[in-house]
């Protein structure tokens, strides 16, 4: 008969453990997608910016324009340095969540988990000793 298999929440320390992973690979996932929407964001706004300065003559909806692109990268910057906070908040405290997790993970759960196995290791290893010894004194004897 197959046997159930465990889901990965058996114990308390493991789900913190995993959560704790799954949380760095968000930040870092938002780390990536923060920089990227920001470089592509100023690179747009400032390549307008330079196409308006560029004109020899400026209009008052081209000025109106300079204007709100020069808030809008300055708003990106402070954007940027607010969201890598979040962010790091989100790494520091999921790397926190991990490490505590793990460490309580293996020192509670998988050190008896460990021992558990090896002594049935040991006792299926001598019941195959007991129940081969006999062919093994017949094979001898000939």
């Amino acid at each position: 008969m197959l046997e159930k298999l465990q889901i990965p929440t058996d114990s308390l320390w493991k789900f913190l453990a995993i959560f704790g992973l799954a949380g760095i690979l968000a930040s870092a996932y938002l780390f990536v997608e923060n920089y990227e929407r920001y470089l592509h964001d100023t690179l747009d706004a400032q390549a307008k910016l330079v196409e308006i300065e560029s004109s020899k003559q400026v209009s008052a909806t081209q000025a109106a324009m300079q204007k709100y692109l020069t808030s809008k990268v300055e708003l990106l910057s402070r954007n940027k340095t607010e969201y890598a906070k979040m962010i790091a908040y989100l790494f520091s405290t999921s790397l926190a969540v991990l490490l505590f997790g793990s460490f309580f993970w293996v020192t509670k759960v998988q050190t008896h988990v460990d021992r558990m196995l090896a002594a049935q290791a040991m006792l299926a290893m001598r019941e195959a000793k007991k129940r081969h010894e006999p062919f093994r004194a017949k094979l001898l004897r000939r």
